[in-house]
């Protein structure tokens, strides 16, 4: 069901030296996951400047957003940031329907520091870790 390299990242990510005792070769496994990561990273990069330009500055507005869905989302919650990314971008480009792309911008900011201050931990952050 699983691959070999899937076990072995876990594995790794998990606990980093009782991986390496079980002769799981650290440094492949993250090379590995660093390399496919920049990979995506670069057709990511490839598909934005296609549609504008691309400025060493680019990048702080896609990670702030990136880190906004992430938080938002709840800290380890893959399906929480899923959501809040589909939030954002349906509310994003719906609200341009009646007012501007920067209102637009202003009112998802102000959608996520409502969630954020309903919801601290995120939108499906699970209970044990509200207790801890």
């Amino acid at each position: 069901k699983w691959s070999k390299f899937g076990r072995q990242l876990r594995a790794i990510t998990s606990n980093v030296e009782l991986g390496s005792v079980m002769g799981i070769r650290r440094g492949v496994i993250l090379g590995s996951v660093f390399a496919v990561g920049t990979a995506i990273g670069f057709i990511g990069l490839t598909m934005q400047s296609m549609s504008s330009s691309v400025t060493p500055v680019v990048d702080v507005t896609y990670t702030l957003i990136a880190a906004m869905i992430v938080l938002g989302g709840g800290a380890g919650s893959l399906v929480g940031s899923y959501v809040v990314a589909l939030a954002w971008g349906i509310l994003q480009n719906g609200i341009t329907l009646w007012v501007s792309a920067d209102w637009a911008t202003v009112i998802v900011y102000l959608a996520f520091l409502a969630l954020v201050l309903i919801r601290p931990l995120g939108l499906m952050s699970s209970t044990s870790r509200r207790m801890q």
